[in-house]
């Protein structure tokens, strides 16, 4: 195995290791926010309803 070679691989090995890193931080900032917009969700389908029972 050649030098160039070995370089080209180390190259390419480090950008999927670091596109594995992005990922990764991408996806804990879903997991971080998911519950987030679960809970607005639910709240902003409960406060119509509210609304609707406090009406009648």
């Amino acid at each position: 195995m050649s030098s160039r070679n070995r370089e080209a691989i180390a190259a390419i090995t480090t950008i999927e290791i670091e596109e594995i890193l992005i990922l990764e931080k991408m996806s804990l900032k879903l997991f971080t926010r998911f519950p987030v917009i679960i809970g607005i969700s639910i709240l902003s389908t409960l406060i119509p309803v509210n609304k609707l029972v406090i009406n009648d």
